[in-house]
């Protein structure tokens, strides 16, 4: 995964300058769960709401920052207080790294298998009549621990649709701009679920922990949104001759989506010519559909002409048009330089070609995980 301060540095020139809040060191995290979980949010400790043989699932997202290791020291917690190994599940939609000692040899851990039918039980149906599914394993739980997300305002991490089937997964990935729709059919799988409590994590630049929330679901969802937009929503600035855009993020997210997310992000909190910088982990080239949009921002035609395969997000492609005959754009990637060259974008090899163009510019503009980041006036 591609880390700013290890890659390239964290000495950078006072000239750099950074609009998003800082977060807390990695290594409290341990502590930053446990003293979650003892003073909840408008909830009873959880040692005091889990009784003697409930059955107790615990569902991590896969956005979770440092997912594994919250998730063990949630574990950890339970069995101090009293929970048996075995009345435990951990439910996870990838294989998770969580490391246990022997005499956790009875906990169950569940890796979700969205395209299993048995793996689902029904809950309810949607306004539109389409069912509701969630994992059997939540639904048989006597006590469901969601351990979700915010890692910029509004999104929709919670475990629905994350643990349900491939179809509604799909519905939700094609339907993205029905998000009140998403919202109010999130809230009925977790009301039938009878889920009231949640552990929230609010992450930061480069996958660390903000802070960690744990309570009533609506109260600590309400109050991670809140702090996530500290870190994640920034307002434009002044124009400066460089903006540093990064992608500090997993893999498989290293995406050419989120490269022009990040571009746009770039752009907007510092308008003008200036030269950007996209820092990535890319490795893969883009789609045709990509390579046309990237091709036509050199050319004079329209975006007519483009496939038809990107025609539902014509507006997005036509501003990245804009925004690339505007602006000159380097990209450090894992890609070779002659292929970087091919896209029309600047190729940087090696740290000491960024620390140079950094240099270069009396003033920067770092946006760390610039893919997640919203700009906007308050």
């Amino acid at each position: 995964m591609f880390k700013f301060a290890q890659t390239l540095g964290d000495q950078l020139p006072a000239s750099v300058v950074q609009p998003q809040a800082g977060v807390e060191s990695g290594s409290k995290l341990v502590e930053m769960v446990r003293r979650a979980l003892e003073k909840p949010l408008d909830y009873p400790p959880l040692a005091e709401a889990i009784f003697p043989g409930d059955q107790v699932a615990i569902a991590v997202h896969p956005d979770v920052p440092s997912g594994a290791r919250v998730a063990q020291s949630v574990i950890e917690f339970l069995l101090t207080h009293g929970v048996a190994a075995h009345d435990l599940t951990l439910v996870t939609s990838r294989k998770m790294p969580v490391v246990f000692e022997d005499e956790l040899a009875d906990l169950n851990q569940v890796v979700h298998d969205q395209h299993d039918e048995n793996a689902v039980s029904y809950l309810a149906a949607n306004q539109a009549g389409q069912p509701v599914k969630i994992n059997r394993n939540l639904f048989d739980a006597d006590v469901v621990i969601p351990i979700t997300c915010r890692d910029q305002p509004a999104t929709l991490n919670d475990i629905y649709p994350e643990f349900s089937c491939a179809e509604t997964i799909q519905r939700y990935h094609q339907q993205e701009d029905n998000e009140a729709e998403q919202r109010a059919e999130i809230r009925l799988a977790n009301e039938h679920l009878g889920l009231f409590i949640a552990l929230n994590v609010v992450g930061g630049p480069g996958d660390d922990v903000h802070s960690v929330l744990f309570g009533e679901k609506e109260r600590t969802d309400q109050v991670a949104e809140t702090l996530a937009q500290k870190i994640w929503r920034v307002m434009p600035q002044d124009p400066v001759p460089l903006v540093i855009a990064t992608i500090e993020d997993q893999p498989e997210n290293q995406t050419w989506d989120h490269f022009c997310r990040a571009l746009m992000a770039a752009h907007d909190v510092s308008p003008g010519d200036g030269q950007m910088v996209i820092c990535t982990d890319l490795e893969q080239l883009p789609d045709e559909s990509m390579r046309q949009v990237l091709a036509l921002s050199f050319e004079e035609e329209e975006l007519a002409v483009v496939s038809p395969d990107i025609e539902g997000v014509r507006p997005a492609m036509q501003r990245l048009i804009n925004i690339l005959r505007e602006r000159q754009v380097f990209l450090l990637s894992g890609l070779a330089d002659e292929e970087v060259e091919e896209m029309g974008l600047g190729p940087i090899s090696h740290a000491d070609e960024f620390r140079r163009l950094v240099e270069r510019a009396d003033q920067a503009i770092l946006l760390r995980d610039a893919h997640k980041v919203v700009v906007s006036h308050p």
